[in-house]
């Protein structure tokens, strides 16, 4: 695993991992390739593959004594590198509320950096669609709808989630 470079690591899910993890994994860890990459020594180097998600398989790969892994990957820029992040840890991950939470408040700020705020937006009645309905945010996929498919959730489970997530980080 030598050259990938990982943000985090969470040591007591290895465990768990390591003895179930096929050498041909059926869902690969995901990296994007970054240059002017700050190493943890100081030295800058090009074509840096950095890990989007797959920490885990990773880890346990190593401990199973694999010395390489067949990777993904997505030519992204940082923000759409967090969001597939944030988004394979909803989906795969068994999460903590508070941590479930936290996760989803993050890809709203995100979505809402890409895609603008949610909600309260109004629309001249003049600039209507082709089949003359008004244009706007509500034609759309919504952000909870967004999350809810990734995760399974309902829409209304989703926003819940979010207002438990502002309780607890403000």
């Amino acid at each position: 695993m030598q050259g990938v470079v990982s943000a985090r690591s969470t040591p007591g899910a290895v465990a768990h991992n390591a003895w179930g993890v096929p050498i041909c994994l059926m869902n690969p860890p995901a990296v994007c390739i970054r240059n002017d990459f700050a190493l943890d020594d100081g030295e800058i180097c090009d074509a840096v593959p950095v890990l989007i998600y797959g920490h885990h398989r990773l880890l346990a790969l190593k401990k199973r004594g694999e010395a390489a892994v067949e990777c993904i990957v997505y030519d992204v820029d940082d923000l759409h590198a967090e969001l597939m992040e944030i988004d394979e840890n909803l989906a795969r991950s068994e999460l903590t509320p508070a941590e479930e939470s936290a996760y989803i408040l993050r890809r709203k700020q995100i979505w809402e950096e890409m895609n603008g705020p949610v909600g309260g937006q109004n629309f001249p009645t003049n600039d209507l669609r082709v089949d003359g309905r008004r244009k706007g945010e509500q034609h759309h996929k919504q952000f909870a709808a967004e999350v809810a498919e990734v995760t399974g959730s309902s829409k209304r489970d989703v926003n819940l989630k979010i207002a438990r997530a502002r309780e607890l980080w403000r």
